[in-house]
Parts: structure tokens; sequence; C-alpha cells
């Protein structure tokens, strides 16, 4: 079966090409958002800050004030890639025996006491301030006019509102703003959001101590104090986000750098490892026992996360062990070529938030920021707080109480993060930037997109339209109905429960990205049809 069968021959969406800049973004307005700032002689971190503020205001239930975000920045000038985390961390009052005395076995999924430490705001004037070149007044202006004048709400976003109801209906503040009148946001209707406007008008002229601080903080430390919930205003005044080094390894002759803990992605960088020493001449010659190989390696590589990865200022991670070669090769021994493993032995697996967003920017200079942000779950802590119209997270879900484990809930500390933008370089050369929502999904996903435009050379916008697999628990595994038959037959003789889903299911991702050529000098994006994905070049 040629590999044609799994990657399309031709993409719905063209492949977007352009020569002095390109914005690829989980939504149109964000791409246009950061776009027009290129066009006003921005450049990629000026770009990136536009677009995240943007996205903050359209997908608010996925990547609002009230989340983290996490950013790779390779700035040519410099000649490196930086990391910038912009996690928050747990409240100072959030302790085991806290949750226990008030009778939770777990921390609660939904409400105030979910929240972290909100850290995208922080991060997203960090990396204007570093490398940006223009004002954050004018960053923030096509955020602050589409909280203010309102944008159409799409199809997804009011599948999304609908499919949330009665979480929304819980709390007023949230009802009034995505229910107004007792029914979900219709396709079409213009939705606004004057108290998000406000906040973004306050950071827009105050900065960082706005939100940090001052007014902001302090509403929304004042709510949650009212709500039952930990956060203080000491808790927001001692958040800072922090710059630190990437991780990386080969593929290939291909250099993937990833963000390092509190981050799954040394998990990425663990499965390439391991599916190196299988032969790349079997995702043309055999299609089935490839997609086995990377769901195998994924297991493996997701057990090691579940074990290890936590806040590496609170925990020992052997990062070194986990990433060399000779481990992955013991790892790699560990697979049955012709059975999937029902169990792959691994640490507590705590939940996994689904509704995140990726974007990638590129500009003139050859700067290249690959950028995700989120607040975990869809609408997050399902909490808007109080007047400044920002979803509260509920990132603290994602700690375990469990004694001795890597990521035990402590006051203060960052939980393990499903967050992971990607950077692809061929020597000193960048090639790809990219990266995805879907929590657990996003290592699988990665790994079918990157082995399909590395081992298989289509091009980008084909490799993210190719029908995928997903594969959580135990041998079930999710695939698109496009996936062809007979390998689906094969792969349900090896063991995997296959069970197909709808052609472009939004559990799948939606992934982002932007290739480098180098030869024409060229940008060429790529944005995903599941969900709402967009990419502008100039």
């Amino acid at each position: 079966m040629p590999a044609q069968s799994l990657i399309p021959p031709f993409a719905h969406r063209p492949l977007v090409i352009g020569r002095r800049g390109m914005v690829a973004a989980g939504h149109p307005l964000a791409a246009l958002a950061g776009m027009r700032v290129l066009l006003e002689g921005g450049n990629a971190a000026d770009a990136a800050a536009a677009t995240a503020w943007t996205m903050a205001v359209v997908r608010p239930h996925a990547s609002g004030l009230g989340g983290d975000a996490f950013s790779l920045i390779y700035w040519r000038r410099e000649g490196k890639v930086a990391a910038l985390n912009a996690s928050g961390r747990a409240p100072m009052a959030a302790t085991v025996e806290f949750f226990r005395r008030q009778g939770f076995g777990q921390i609660p999924e939904r409400g105030v006491l979910a929240s972290t430490v909100p850290g995208a705001v922080d991060g997203w004037l960090a990396l204007a301030e570093r490398h940006g070149t223009m004002p954050r007044q004018h960053l923030m202006a096509a955020a602050i006019e589409l909280a203010e004048e309102g944008f159409g709400v799409s199809d997804r976003f009011a599948e999304d509102v609908a499919a949330h109801r009665d979480l929304l209906a819980r709390q007023p503040e949230a009802a009034a703003l995505f229910l107004p009148n007792g029914r979900a946001l219709q396709r079409g209707e213009r939705f606004r959001q004057p108290g998000l406007a406000r906040v973004l008008r306050a950071v827009a002229e105050g900065g960082r101590d706005a939100f940090y601080r001052g007014p902001v903080a302090k509403a929304i430390s004042a709510f949650c104090q009212r709500e039952g919930g930990l956060l203080t205003d000491a808790d927001f005044a001692a958040h800072v986000s922090d710059w630190v080094a990437p991780i990386e390894s080969t593929y290939r002759g291909y250099r993937i750098l990833e963000f390092p803990p509190n981050t799954q992605g040394m998990a990425l960088l663990l499965a390439f490892n391991i599916l190196e020493g299988f032969e790349p001449a079997l995702l043309a010659a055999d299609p089935a026992q490839w997609l086995h190989f990377c769901i195998e390696a994924k297991k493996l590589a997701l057990a090691d996360r579940d074990r290890y990865i936590s806040d590496p200022a609170r925990v020992e991670i052997p990062l070194a062990v986990l990433l060399s070669k000779t481990y992955a090769a013991e790892r790699r021994a560990k697979i049955d070529p012709d059975k999937a493993a029902p169990e792959v032995e691994s640490g507590d697996a705590w939940p996994k938030g689904e509704d995140t967003t990726y974007f990638a920017v590129a500009d003139a200079d050859g700067n290249l920021i690959s950028h995700i942000q989120s607040i975990f779950v869809s609408f997050g802590a399902g909490v808007v707080a109080g007047e400044t119209g920002i979803l509260l997270n509920n990132r603290l879900k994602a700690f375990t109480f469990r004694e001795g484990h890597a990521n035990r809930l402590e006051p203060g500390k960052r939980t393990m993060h499903t967050l992971n933008p990607v950077l692809v370089f061929q020597g000193e050369t960048p090639v790809l930037a990219v990266g995805s929502p879907g929590a657990e999904g996003q290592v699988q996903i990665l790994i079918q997109i990157l082995t399909a435009f590395l081992d298989g050379g289509a091009d980008l916008q084909r490799v993210i339209e190719a029908p995928r697999w997903r594969n959580d628990v135990g041998v079930e595994l999710l695939v698109e109905s496009r996936m062809p038959r007979p390998v689906l037959a094969a792969l349900t003789a090896k063991g995997h429960r296959v069970r197909r889903v709808g052609p472009w299911s939004q559990t799948m991702g939606g992934v982002q990205g932007i290739q480098v050529g180098a030869a024409a000098g060229f940008y060429y994006g790529g944005a995903d049809p599941r969900r709402e994905g967009y990419a502008i070049g100039w």
C-alpha cells in the first residue's frame, strides 16, 4: 500500500506562501492581527504578542487571560533558541491537607478551587519587552477593539458554548456572558466582552503591575476569596515568567527542539528517539506497521512522562538519561511488532485539558516563534472572575495527591503541562515551527505530523489534512473515518481496538505550522480545518 494512502494527494486549503512574513494561528482574526503588525513594520515578537492577545479574546474559552503560555523563540541575529515559560503556580494555600480537610479525595475539576495563578499575561508582555519594537498599547489594540466592539460567533464557538451550557449556567457571570437571555450564543451573533475590554485597557496602560499587583489582581483575588477560592493578592504579586533553555534530540539528521519540564516536551523527543530505530521506508511500504510502531512508541514515552515530569524547581528529573539514545533503545526493545500493548508501566495518569490554541509567527528577518497557550479544559474552571470577564483556568486539577509522586500538589509549585511548542532545525537552519492543542493527544498528533513531513516528504498542508489516529487509554484507537480500511484491518489484527470517529474530528487537535523554505527564501504556512486555524502570508 503506497504512502499516499495515508497522506491525501491534494489539500482542501492552499499551502500559503509568503516571503516577508507568516502567521499561522488558531483563529483567522488572530492571524490577521499578527499579520497587520508585520505589515506595519513590527517583527515576529510584536506579531506574536498581538496574535496572543487577540486569541485571548476570540477564543476565551481556550486561551484567555486566565491561562498559561509557552514560547520557543528563534532569534536569527542571536543564532539561538530561547524558551519562555509563562505558566502559573499553585496558590500558597493549596495543600493536599487543605483539600482533604474539605472532604475532597482529589482536586475539583471545576470552580474557583481548581485555579492556579494565570501566567500568560506576564509571558505575552515579557516576549514583546525582550524582542519587540512596538508599544504594548499598539500590540493590544486589535484585542481591545474586538472585546469592546465584538466579533461574529463562529459555528465552532457556538458549538463549544452549547456543549457547556449546563456548566456555564451554574454561575451568573458566566451565564450573562455566554448565555445571554438564557440561551447559548448563536452563530453570527456579535459577542462583546466589556469586562475583558476594561482589563485589557488597564494592562495596556499599566503593564504587568496592573494585572499582577494592581486592580486586576485585586479584583480576581477578591472574587476568589469571596467564592471560597485560594488565589490571593500575594499569589499574583509573586508570579514571574522564566526564560529557560530548550531541550532537544536528533531524528534522522534533524534537530527537534522542545520545551523542557514542566511541559511534556520530553515525551515527544523520547518517542522520536524510539522511532529512529525503525526503518522509515515502512511509512510507504507498510503504513499499518509504521503506525503500530508510532502508537507503541507513544505509549512508552507518555508512561515516562507520567512518572517523571513536574516542576524542575521542586523535583529532580533525569533528563540526560531519558533523552539518551541508549535509553531509547532499551524502551524500543519493549515493543512487540505484532501486538498492541494493553498497558504500559507508568506513574499516575492525571486528567489532561483539551482546549488550547497554538500559533507560529515568522518575519522578514528570519525570526521564528512557536507558541502555545491554554486555560486547560474548555472554559477552564467554568467560572468568570466577577466583572473582569476573565475565565479562570482549572490547571490545579493536573496535580495529584499521591505521596512521593513527582507531580504531587505543593504550594507555589508548577504542575506538569501537556503544552509543547516545537521547532525543527537542520543543523543551525530552522525548518519548521509546529504545534497543536489536544492535551494527551499533542504528542500523538505531532508524531504523525513530523514523521509524515520529515520521512514522507509531503507538503505541510497535506500533512496537516491527513487522517489521524489517537490512543489515550489501553488499546482503544480512535481513527478518523478517512483512514484507509486496509490499514485499519491490519491494526485491528495487531490488537488495537479501532473506533472510527468523524472525518475531521476536533478530538484530533488543530495543527498550525510554518515551514522555512531556505532555497527560495519563502515561508510556507499550514492551518488545520478541524478547528478554526488560518494562515496568512505576505
